[in-house]
């Protein structure tokens, strides 16, 4: 339910929705480095794979691990590349189907984010690793910082 009040040059804007505590892995490696992050959603497996192949060939990425999050339809995927900041926001923008709604999110925080917990009983699940000849140049141990956040119920 959302409720807006227009009181002269005011507006008051009021909304009451359930929401989730959710917890996410943040990209920031702490130097201004980031690793790859991206979400799709309302695509089969074969189109996420199809745009992150395209991607990985395009700018010589390494592994990429693609994740299931809603059966069918929606993923994750991250690739332990080490990146400046704008040089990894750009490569997660050019990629086919990607959710605008996490670019303009990742953008305006300064940061991409992955969700970690469940979501309406729904776990991250490993969907599909896509191979490369070339070295990943971070880790998950060089990960600084997981954050909370909450996200809108249906």
């Amino acid at each position: 339910m959302q409720r807006t009040v227009k009181l002269g040059h005011w507006r008051l804007w009021f909304s009451l929705r359930r929401v989730d505590n959710m917890r996410g892995m943040c990209s920031d490696l702490g130097n201004g480095d980031h690793i790859l992050m991206w979400d799709f959603d309302n695509l089969t497996l074969h189109s996420v794979e199809a745009a992150l192949s395209l991607v990985q060939a395009s700018y010589g990425l390494p592994e990429i691990a693609i994740l299931e999050t809603r059966p069918g339809t929606s993923y994750i995927a991250y690739s332990f590349a080490r990146l400046p900041w704008k040089n990894a926001i750009v490569i997660v923008a050019d990629t086919p189907h990607v959710d605008w709604n996490f670019v303009r999110l990742s953008i305006q925080r300064g940061y991409m984010t992955l969700r970690l917990t469940p979501k309406e009983g729904r776990v991250p699940v490993l969907a599909k690793i896509l191979p490369s000849e070339v070295e990943s140049s971070a880790t998950i141990a060089d990960l600084t910082h997981s954050i909370k956040y909450e996200t809108g119920r249906k």
